[in-house]
């Protein structure tokens, strides 16, 4: 008697930075993937050189092997580097994107050759993953799935506008924008992005399907009542804060994403002279990082694991989430928001349009102006005020369990089926 054979799973092909996640577009990409059926798909990650390494001198200063690890069932093909891109990268910024990318591109089209995948996913639109998967797409004919979670032409014309002559402002810009433009029509025709301003942005670039999905919390790992009153007294003795309130920041610190808000706002809250300190988790601009912990309001804890945030989230009396106003920065919806609504954190938040789609001022956070006075002042209501924490800590949390991954993954599931229907 023959038996049926069997269904031969889905191959999927993730282009990231880090495998383990740890930056906002590589941990929502795999927040999303990971939650797709295991018995249908199969997903691997190939995670490229991390720019930000190469890009901010000091990072990493150490070269790193190829190399494949699992985590969770998923398994991660890592892209190491040479030491000679580390030096190029801080001698000639032009030559060492070209080399980096031809260098990448070579070690990713092997990976992918053999994982042999039936959808090639980007975790967003830079002219790095993002075209790196564009071109892996076009050189395998494989059908392509574009994650447009940020406006990342803008970002990245931020990041290396001081780093290129100021007559090449103009060309470069167009291309940051053409290549972006060029991946959203390539996208098997489904997008999928996380704010109306991209979702708007998205259907004015292409006449294709676009499918929002927010960015969103793992809400059984971001769970206040997870967390015991005695872990978090040992850990408040640990940091030498029991008799401070807390004001926290979880994230990268970069001046283009918030860094110099927070420099300022914490600057100015240590002239008060009050019993408030603030607990800082993250790495990123070297210069700026070291400002900041020199503060003597700061407590900075580095970079933690994903699996230990939540306990010094739990310390937090109010959540800081810092961000300019650029055009770049009206396109983000950030994990840190997502994962302190997730605790019943009160959070004080730039009042930008991404997070305006999330937060209601006075309800279930506080949405403020560039201006540090005003910062302070927000921070101040909140730890003065026990029932306007109380109400915004409350409605937190109900905002959050609307942005559950196991909700939002169903979403990304059709997202992936309308890709993989499409002829490639």
């Amino acid at each position: 008697m023959c038996r049926p054979s069997k269904k031969e799973k889905t191959r999927i092909a993730a282009i990231v930075e880090y495998f383990p996640p740890r930056l906002g577009s590589d941990r929502r990409i795999y927040e999303l993937l990971k939650r797709l059926p295991s018995e249908e798909y199969e997903v691997n990650f190939i995670a490229l050189p991390p720019s930000y390494t190469l890009f901010i001198a000091g990072i990493n200063k150490e070269p790193l092997p190829d190399s494949q690890i699992n985590v969770e069932g998923i398994r991660g093909i890592i892209i190491g580097y040479p030491k000679v891109l580390l030096r190029l990268w801080r001698k000639a910024f032009t030559s060492a994107y070209a080399a980096t990318l031809a260098y990448v591109l070579r070690k990713a089209l092997v990976a992918t050759i053999r994982v042999s995948p039936d959808l090639i996913v980007v975790n967003n639109t830079s002219v790095y993953t993002g075209l790196t998967g564009y071109l892996l797409s076009l050189i395998t004919g494989t059908r392509l799935l574009v994650d447009f979670n940020d406006l990342e032409s803008e970002y990245t014309f931020e990041k290396i506008r001081n780093r290129v002559p100021r007559k090449l402002h103009r060309a470069i810009k167009l291309v940051l924008m053409a290549i972006e433009n060029m991946l959203l029509k390539r996208s098997s025709s489904v997008i999928t992005v996380h704010t109306q301003f991209l979702k708007k942005y998205a259907e004015n670039v292409c006449d294709k399907n676009v499918l929002y999905v927010p960015d969103g919390v793992d809400m059984d790992r971001f769970n206040m009542e997870a967390i015991t009153v005695g872990e978090i007294d040992t850990l408040r003795k640990e940091l030498q804060v029991e008799d401070s309130k807390i004001c926290g920041y979880t994230g990268r610190i970069d001046r283009d994403i918030g860094g110099q808000i927070l420099y300022e706002t914490l600057s100015l809250l240590e002239r008060t002279r009050e019993k408030i300190k603030c607990l800082i988790l993250g790495e990123g601009d070297l210069d700026l990082v070291d400002r900041i912990r020199r503060l003597d309001v700061v407590v900075y804890v580095g970079l933690k694991p994903p699996h230990e945030v939540p306990r010094y989230v739990a310390l937090a009396d109010v959540i800081l989430v810092p961000y300019p106003q650029t055009k770049a920065s009206h396109s983000v919806s950030p994990l840190k928001l997502f994962e302190a609504l997730a605790m019943a954190k009160p959070v004080v938040t730039s009042d930008v349009s991404g997070i305006r789609d999330v937060i209601l001022g006075d309800h279930n956070g506080i949405l403020v102006e560039d201006d540090p006075e005003r910062w302070v002042v927000s921070i101040r209501r909140v730890i003065e005020d026990d029932s306007l924490a109380s109400k915004l800590a409350t409605n937190a949390l109900a905002t959050a369990r609307r942005y559950d991954w196991k909700l939002l993954s169903e979403t990304f599931g059709r997202a992936v089926q309308m890709a993989l229907a499409v002829e490639a």
